[in-house]
């Protein structure tokens, strides 16, 4: 597992293309990590007797060993959501297509795997992260085809092409509109989910705060998709 782990960390994210093995190498980098902080609190709470001899390099090694995985989890979200776009599929008797889901399960999943870090600064870096890629890379998208408008039947002309292509022009509007609107929806509760369990993890205190202060940055997604 740790052989696995290193031989990917040297990697840039770009060189690593199978995202199963990315997948299950973020998985082992937090857990990695979770087990390296227990240590940490473990040593410093034995320093108050000044009975061990603190080594800083572990603080250090930790720390690089997070940035490299902010790195390769920020790339593996940003593929995901990628590929869910892509791979976009709509069933006829449904208003919102199979993005919505997508999107956000990625989300989830990013998320609740840097919280089983236990790391507060790549908690909240692919917090930001997150919020980022859905305001850019999914709202953006979106929101280029809902300004684009509903196509003028009653004014139609040769630049619209045949009517089934105008067709398929008010379907797709229809369902980013729609999308946009389960997004909102989606991002919100995921807001919630994610407040409560930070509660329940970190209890009270600065740590929290500075947490849901990250985590307040989805209200401003949901708006977007929203407007």
């Amino acid at each position: 597992m740790i052989a696995t782990t290193t031989s990917l960390i040297g990697q840039s994210p770009e060189e690593i293309l199978d995202t199963r093995k990315l997948d299950q190498t973020l998985d082992e980098l937090v857990i990695m990590n979770a087990r390296a902080e227990l240590y940490i609190n473990f040593i410093q709470r034995k320093l108050q007797d000044d009975t061990v001899e603190w080594d800083g390099n572990m603080r250090m090694l930790q720390q690089e060993t997070m940035g490299h995985y902010i790195a390769l989890e920020t790339h593996f979200m940003k593929h995901s959501i990628s590929k869910a776009v892509s791979m976009e599929t709509k069933d006829k008797k449904s208003m919102v297509s199979s993005l919505v889901d997508d999107v956000c399960f990625v989300i989830q999943k990013i998320i609740n795997r840097s919280l089983n870090s236990k790391n507060i600064d790549a908690i909240c870096a692919m917090i930001n992260n997150s919020i980022s890629s859905l305001s850019v890379d999914v709202c953006g998208q979106l929101g280029g085809i809902v300004s684009s408008g509903y196509p003028n039947t009653s004014s139609y002309s040769w630049q619209q092409g045949p009517d089934d292509q105008v067709q398929l022009q008010k379907e797709k509007f229809f369902t980013a509109l729609n999308n946009c609107y389960g997004l909102a929806d989606n991002v919100n509760k995921l807001r919630k989910g994610f407040e409560l369990k930070c509660d329940k993890l970190f209890g009270k205190g600065p740590t929290l705060e500075k947490v849901i202060s990250c985590i307040h940055g989805f209200g401003d997604v949901h708006n977007d998709f929203k407007d």
